[in-house]
């Protein structure tokens, strides 16, 4: 399983700062793959939404967080 996650936006944003971060469950020991797996399947996280909608209006500032994950 592979899980990315993409942070952007945010006051003073640093895109040096916001590049995305990946973590490969193949590479973890067997027991935090594990662990991971079962609490991305727990979290129910393939039968929600691809989107939550946008920021409200104004929202400039706000930060907006985009996890891919592969099975």
């Amino acid at each position: 399983m592979k899980i990315t996650i993409e942070t952007s936006g945010g006051f003073a944003a640093l895109p040096a700062l916001s590049r995305p971060r990946t973590t490969d469950t193949s590479t973890l020991d067997a027991a935090q793959a594990l662990e991971l797996e079962t609490l991305v399947l727990a979290s129910r996280f393939f039968d929600q939404a691809a989107s939550v909608g946008a920021p409200a209006r104004g929202a400039a500032d706000y930060m907006t967080h985009v996890i891919t994950i592969e099975d």
